[in-house]
């Protein structure tokens, strides 16, 4: 009976032994991810503009932009203020249908300006052209400076270089959601 107790005794202390190592093992592992996730340096905001691991929902809109050069319509990229496996901007573009993400933790007025930022500084400067472009939102021209132009939800932002194409857009047909 002695010789069962001290047996049961040492297996009791070999599974706490084993018990304390793992917990012991997963408290370093998540200290050293802890660790080397905030030693990774995060993109620079851009025009105060963060890039957050998340996509922020306090303020979720969204606007259309069309480009046109000499008449051709040009299209601006999938996935304009994503960094892939890191991180997303506040502006940003899932897909190549010219949709603007506006993705904020706060409510906040954004411009084209910030957008075109963003594009040329977080994705490669392919489509963006260059000069001052006769810019229009909903149909109507717009006087001003074009990168004043406010991401107001579902408008429609046009900008024509050189040749304006046969018709300018008033809106764009968002998907259900949007």
């Amino acid at each position: 009976m002695v010789e069962k107790k001290v047996s049961a005794k040492k297996e009791s202390s070999k599974l706490s032994k084993k018990i304390i190592i793992i917990a012991v093992l997963i408290l370093v592992i998540g200290i050293s991810v802890t660790y080397m996730r905030s030693n990774v340096q995060a993109p620079p905001d851009i025009d105060g503009i963060e890039c957050n691991q998340m996509e922020q929902a306090v303020f979720h809109i969204h606007t259309h932009l069309d480009v046109y050069v000499d008449g051709q319509h040009r299209t601006v990229p999938a996935y304009i203020g994503i960094i892939p496996n890191s991180c997303l901007y506040w502006l940003h573009t899932h897909d190549p249908t010219g949709i603007i993400h506006i993705e904020s933790p706060q409510y906040k007025t954004f411009t084209l300006g910030q957008f075109l930022d963003v594009w040329s500084k977080s994705f490669e400067k392919t489509g963006i052209p260059i000069g001052t472009p006769t810019s229009y939102v909903n149909g109507k021209e717009f006087s001003g400076d074009f990168r004043e132009i406010q991401l107001n939800a579902h408008d429609e932002i046009v900008l024509v270089y050189g040749v304006p194409p046969d018709s300018i857009p008033t809106s764009f047909d968002f998907p259900q959601g949007l």
